[in-house]
């Protein structure tokens, strides 16, 4: 099983089904972000345990939305400019009023 972060939930994956590794297992994510997997597993029809199968197994992960920042959004930016402003101009009234 491959999970990851989505940025809102975690999403899980199964990369392989079909053995469950012996001994040990390791993970590998590329540029794109999909898993890989390599393990080493018993062979099933040979008692001997230093005779290991070695395993490989990948999936294509769907890409993640990007989720705009809210500094990236125009109105954001435009409405906190406007509030600053507001206020610096209010500041500044109430100090001429006190000279």
């Amino acid at each position: 099983m491959y999970t990851r972060w989505t940025g809102t939930e975690w999403e899980n994956y199964t990369v392989d089904t079909q053995r469950i590794p012996d001994k040990t297992c390791y993970l590998a994510v590329d540029s794109e972000g999909n898993p890989h997997i390599s393990y080493l597993k018993s062979h099933p029809y040979i008692q001997d345990y230093d005779t290991l199968d070695l395993m490989y197994a990948t999936t294509n992960i769907p890409k993640t939305p990007e989720v705009p920042s809210q500094l990236s959004n125009p109105t954001v930016l435009i409405t906190t400019a406007v509030i600053i402003g507001t206020a610096v101009a209010i500041l500044l009234r109430l100090e001429k009023k006190k000279n």
